[in-house]
């Protein structure tokens, strides 16, 4: 056999294997959607069927499943090939692990309490979730988010979940204020617009509190979770601040 046919060729991007051709970046963002989804459905059937899945488990799937969302949407720009199934794919496990998944936490939290109210604020996060992610692959933004992003209010829903003898009242406020915002015509900066010095250092911490949360100690996992919950709250209240300084900044650069 042809050694070139089993290898990935120098300087390109396909993968030649037994005389089948792949797209080396498309099969890799196709892999990590695909964990993705499998983060999501996991956490969901766990909760559905009455699994003991651990509440800080269930929440690192959902910081892992963000992860790999991230990775993915990269990988697939540097491929060659669009398929429109990978999109269509990319939209169900989102829609899987950032918007069923973090419901079903909701619904998790406040059925003991009173399951009518945990069917409503639980359908009222994914209704949010889902319609975000729609109005995403309808009219897509460029440079910036149109509405909070759903795997970011998908980790603030994880972070709620696991804190121990939280108000459930202040719990169910801030489920209500992140679905909101998913779906309110407000800019928040995308990673491709991160100009300020601020943008940079709130990315870099970004990234080391998504890696700590999904890898830390169980016993450092309420401190983390304040934290992250914090930052993403200050985030959902003058992250369209620091969008229009992003935008602007762009427009004087251009200028």
């Amino acid at each position: 056999m042809n050694e070139e046919n089993i290898i990935l060729r120098t300087g390109h991007k396909k993968l030649h294997l037994m005389g089948f051709e792949a797209d080396f970046f498309a099969l890799l963002a196709n892999f990590s959607t695909l964990m993705n989804f499998s983060l999501g459905i996991i956490v969901t059937v766990a909760i559905v069927i009455g699994s003991p899945l651990d509440k800080i488990l269930a929440m690192r799937f959902i910081m892992l499943g963000a992860s790999f969302d991230a990775i993915d949407g990269r990988l697939a720009r540097k491929s060659n090939t669009k398929p429109r199934l990978g999109a269509e794919f990319d939209t169900l496990a989102d829609q899987a692990t950032f918007g069923l998944a973090p419901s079903m936490l909701i619904l998790d939290r406040f059925y003991d309490l009173n399951p009518s109210f945990a069917f409503l604020l639980a359908g009222l996060y994914l209704f949010a979730a889902w319609f975000r992610l729609s109005r995403f692959m309808l009219t897509p933004t460029y440079g910036f988010f149109n509405g909070m992003p759903s795997p970011v209010a998908a980790t603030y829903v994880a972070a709620w979940y696991v804190l121990p003898d939280v108000d459930l009242v202040l719990f169910a406020t801030n489920m209500a204020l992140i679905s909101a915002v998913m779906v309110v015509n407000l800019p928040y900066t995308a990673m491709k617009t991160v100009t300020t010095l601020f943008q940079k250092a709130n990315f870099v911490f970004t990234i080391t509190m998504m890696v700590l949360l999904t890898y830390s100690p169980n016993s450092w996992m309420k401190t983390l979770s304040i934290i992250w919950i914090s930052n993403i709250f200050y985030f959902t209240i003058f992250g369209p601040y620091h969008a229009r300084l992003a935008f602007k900044d762009a427009l004087t650069t251009d200028n």
